[in-house]
């Protein structure tokens, strides 16, 4: 899913962004650096996408976690 991004402002190294679908609107803080260079006033397009391999990773790390302390 891509949606569409409006810089708001950027403080102290925290962006404030009004993200849209087209035809819903959010507000959500990102650290500045996410923003690769895109300064207040930009547009940017911004992706989410499931990461399988991550939720594995994690899974893991719970089982292997769950073990130890289960002794």
């Amino acid at each position: 899913m891509t949606v569409s991004c409006f810089v708001d402002r950027i403080t102290e190294g925290i962006a404030a962004v009004m993200l849209t679908d087209g035809e819903n609107e959010f507000t959500a803080s990102l650290p500045a650096w996410a923003l690769r260079g895109a300064r207040e006033g930009d547009w940017l397009r911004l992706s989410f996408e499931p990461d399988p391999g991550k939720k594995n990773e994690n899974i893991a790390a719970i089982d292997s976690l769950v073990k130890e302390l289960r002794g």
